[in-house]
C-alpha cells in the first residue's frame, strides 16, 4: 500500500471544532485509495484521475489519530467476513443468525465494515470491528435488527469496563421505508407493527444514551428520509446523523433519500471496499449503505482527537457537522447540506 509520511501544515482553525481539545495532526498520505477517501481528506471536489472513478490512484490524508485505534466500531448488518486479510485480525462477529456460523452469507456487511476500518480502503485503519448480524427477506428483519443492536448494548457495556476503552461507534446501513412496512402488516406479516418499530425506536435510544454514536442510512428510493426507518428516529433521537449519498461530483446521488430526516452526506457512488473471500476480495458499489460508514468512520478518528467527546454523541455530531463542507452538496433537496470531511486541511 502507498503509505507515507508528510510534514504537517499549519493547523487550520476554520476547520476545527476546539482547538484546545484536538491533538495536532502528524500526517499521513496513501496514494493508492479509492477516490471517496481523498474527497473527505481534501477542501475541494475530485477529479476522475484519466477519467476512472474506480481506479486506487487516489490521495488519501489523514493522520495518526484518523486511525481509531482502539475505537470499538460495530457493524449491524449482514455479518463481516471476519477472516479476510484486510482487517488484519482486528474483526469479530459478536452475533450471528446464520445457521451455517459463516461471518457474513451476502457480503454488503463486509463491504460496509471495509469503507469504516479496512486497511487499503478504509477511514479508520486500526479500529475494532464487531459484527452483529441481522437477516435480509424475512419477515423477521425489524425484530432481529432490535435483538441485535440489544446485543451490541449489552457488549458495549462489558467494554466500558477496560482501561483501554476509546469509545463506540455503531453503524446501521439498512432500512424500511414506511410503505413496505404499512403493506406487510396489512397483510399480516408479523414483525411489522407499531409494537415492533417501538421496539427497534427505544433499542437505538437505548445505545445512544449508552454512549454509543450512530450513523444510519436514509434508504436509496429517492424519496422523504422521514419515511424511512431508522432514518426518521432522527426525530426523536437527535444524536443519530443520517447521512446521505453524494457521487464524484459532490451531487446528490438520483436514488438517496433526501429531506429534514437527512443531516448531512457523504460519498458512497462507485466506492471500492472489501467484498468476501472467494468472490473477490474487494468490489466497486453504490449506495446509502456506504456512505454512512464513511461517518462512522470519521467519528472513530475523532473519538482519539476529542476523547471528552467518548461518551457525548449529540455532541459529536455537532462537532462532525462543524468540520464537514457546508454548502458543498449539489441538489442535497431539504437534507443538511454538509459534505463530510476530516477537517484536517
Amino acid at each position: 500500500m502507498g503509505v507515507y509520511a508528510i510534514p504537517s501544515p499549519p493547523l487550520n482553525p476554520a476547520g476545527f471544532g476546539n482547538l484546545n481539545s484536538r491533538s495536532t495532526p502528524q500526517l499521513i498520505q496513501q496514494t493508492d485509495a479509492p477516490w471517496n477517501l481523498q474527497r473527505i481528506s481534501s477542501r475541494v471536489t475530485t477529479v476522475p484521475i484519466n477519467g476512472n472513478i474506480t481506479g486506487l490512484t487516489y490521495t488519501y490524508r489523514y493522520d495518526q489519530a484518523s486511525r481509531g485505534e482502539g475505537v470499538d466500531v460495530y457493524i449491524v448488518d449482514s455479518g463481516v467476513d471476519f477472516q479476510h486479510p484486510e482487517f488484519e485480525g482486528r474483526a469479530k462477529m459478536i452475533l450471528t443468525i446464520d445457521p451455517q456460523g459463516r461471518g457474513d452469507a451476502s457480503g454488503h456487511g463486509t463491504f460496509v465494515a471495509g469503507v469504516v476500518g479496512s486497511k487499503s480502503f478504509g477511514i479508520a485503519k486500526n479500529v475494532n470491528i464487531f459484527g452483529a448480524g441481522i437477516n435480509y427477506g424475512g419477515d423477521q428483519d425489524l425484530v432481529n435488527s432490535t435483538r441485535a443492536i440489544d446485543a451490541v448494548i449489552a457488549h458495549n457495556k462489558e467494554r466500558r469496563t477496560r482501561a483501554d476503552f476509546r469509545g463506540a461507534v455503531m453503524n446501521l446501513s439498512w432500512g424500511f421505508d414506511r410503505s413496505t412496512l404499512e403493506a406487510s402488516h396489512a397483510a399480516g406479516f408479523s414483525g411489522f407493527d407499531n409494537k415492533t418499530i417501538d421496539a427497534l425506536r427505544t433499542a437505538i435510544r437505548r445505545a445512544s444514551e449508552a454512549g454509543i454514536h450512530i450513523t444510519v442510512t436514509p434508504g436509496n428510493d429517492n424519496a422523504d428520509a422521514c419515511d424511512n426507518f431508522p432514518a426518521t428516529f432522527v426525530q426523536d433521537v437527535p444524536s443519530l446523523i443520517s447521512v446521505g449519498n453524494t457521487d464524484i461530483t459532490d451531487t446528490r446521488a438520483s436514488n438517496s433519500g433526501w429531506g429534514r430526516c437527512v443531516d448531512m452526506y457523504a460519498p458512497g457512488s462507485e466506492v471500492t471496499s472489501t467484498f468476501l473471500l472467494g468472490f473477490g476480495v474487494q468490489e466497486v458499489n453504490s449506495g446509502t449503505s456506504f456512505a454512512a460508514p464513511a461517518v462512522a468512520g470519521v467519528i472513530a478518528g475523532e473519538l482519539i482527537r476529542r476523547p471528552d467527546l467518548m461518551l457525548k454523541p449529540q455532541e459529536m455530531k455537532k462537532h462532525i457537522l462543524s468540520i464537514g463542507m457546508k454548502g458543498a452538496v449539489k441538489d442535497a433537496r431539504g437534507g443538511g447540506n454538509v459534505l463530510l470531511n476530516t477537517g484536517i486541511f
